[in-house]
């Protein structure tokens, strides 16, 4: 599930004591092209300000940041679903060591470099009860269209429908996760008017 999405695609994976937990199928999630190298990774509107969705104040189930510890977020999540190696066929450039291994946590996806959990993107559903708070800004399953065209209205401007193989026809919107010029990005897919993934994504 790591950069193997449609457009896009960020994961991040890892091992530590989890050495009991299955290695299911892969979870992939293919993006038929990779965004454009010339897509500004911030927005400027309004006289310059820019918009972007600080990667700083971003809690995991609103309660751990995006770095933490394989205990810690399995004191949060439970165990993990599985725990595979990562696919060197595709793209490792963004993984830490081709050691790292891939976490799932009931719809989050993390690296695992060590006993080191870093965050790589999260589904939502109704079911899973998944969400990400960034500040007084909560994505989850409810968060709509027209609610991030509220929050980010000159980003949402650039709203871009990719096909995917997890979701088929969406919406998708990048942007930055810091106020300064970075290589990573959010990724915001919209399905039917709501938000189903939120990756953290870089390139190859």
């Amino acid at each position: 599930m790591k950069n193997q999405h449609l457009l896009l695609i960020l994961l991040i994976p890892f091992l530590t004591s989890q050495n009991s937990c299955t290695q299911p199928e892969k979870q992939e999630r293919s993006i038929l092209a990779e965004p454009s190298p010339s897509a500004p990774l911030t927005t400027s509107y309004k006289g310059g300000e820019i918009e972007y969705l600080d990667g700083g104040s971003v809690r995991i189930a609103g309660k751990l940041p995006l770095v933490s510890t394989v205990q810690r977020m399995n004191s949060l999540l439970g165990k993990p679903d599985s725990v595979v190696a990562i696919d060197l066929d595709g793209c490792t450039s963004g993984f830490r060591s081709e050691e790292s291994k891939m976490v799932y946590y009931s719809g989050y996806v993390f690296e695992q470099f060590r006993d080191t959990l870093y965050f790589m993107d999260a589904t939502f559903t109704k079911s899973n009860g998944n969400f990400l708070q960034f500040n007084d800004l909560r994505l989850d399953s409810s968060t709509t269209l027209e609610e991030i065209q509220r929050r980010f209205p000159a980003s949402a401007k650039e709203l871009n429908p990719v096909t995917m193989t997890e979701f088929g026809e969406v919406l998708q919107l990048s942007l930055a996760p810091y106020k300064e010029p970075t290589d990573n990005r959010w990724v915001l897919i919209l399905k039917n008017g709501n938000l189903v993934l939120v990756e953290n994504w870089f390139g190859c």
